[in-house]
């Protein structure tokens, strides 16, 4: 379980859920959700489209359905995450996404990525990376927010997948240098867990 008691981040499809499965770490938000609030929804088969970059082990694609149709943009994908407890000019938060077709990521509303006009081309093959800065970070509860502000209604979808998410402990007020709390969900802590069994061997 992760340290210190905090909320991890979560990568998109932690677990790799059957497709149709609510992804419970991620909800939606718009004005064409059915229902705000409601958890994203995993993607399979005919909902992905085939130059998109493949799901992985630590992460896969979701939606508002498991359909090749989606409902019209803008909308948002958000999860919440705590930073109670940990000195946020530590912490290191990076990953890479993708998205298709057009938004941007947020870190508290402060944009942190972009996928469309001036990145890479066609963004939807390309898996773009991130870092959130210490700066944008908060005391408490924070929120990462891709928002689909641009579609065709037509394989839509976002895949986000966190590489690193680390901060340094407050103990009795004070950093604790030497106490690196792990913020990645528990499927991504055992994936790095294996990897350093693996180089063992």
């Amino acid at each position: 379980m992760p340290a210190f008691g905090q909320v991890p981040v979560y990568s998109t499809d932690v677990g790799n859920l059957s497709g149709g499965s609510a992804d419970p770490h991620w909800s939606l938000t718009g004005a064409n959700i059915p229902s705000q609030g409601q958890s994203a929804t995993v993607l399979s088969g005919g909902a992905l489209y085939g130059t998109w970059p493949a799901d992985t082990a630590q992460s896969g694609w979701i939606g508002v359905v498991n359909s090749e149709t989606q409902p019209s943009a803008p909308y948002n994908f958000t999860e919440s995450f705590s930073m109670a407890g940990l000195q946020l000019s530590s912490a290191v938060i990076s990953g890479f996404w993708s998205l298709d077709d057009y938004g941007q990521l947020f870190v508290n509303g402060i944009a942190v990525s972009s996928a469309g006009a001036g990145g890479p081309s066609p963004y939807w093959g390309h898996e773009m990376s991130f870092t959130v800065p210490d700066a944008d970070l908060v005391q408490g509860i924070n929120t990462l927010t891709v928002q689909m502000q641009s579609s065709d209604d037509n394989y839509d979808g976002i895949r986000v997948e966190f590489d690193t998410a680390t901060a340094n402990a407050i103990t009795n007020g004070v950093p604790d240098a030497s106490s690196t709390a792990l913020l990645l969900g528990v499927a991504s802590a055992a994936l790095a867990a294996a990897r350093r069994m693996k180089r063992r061997t």
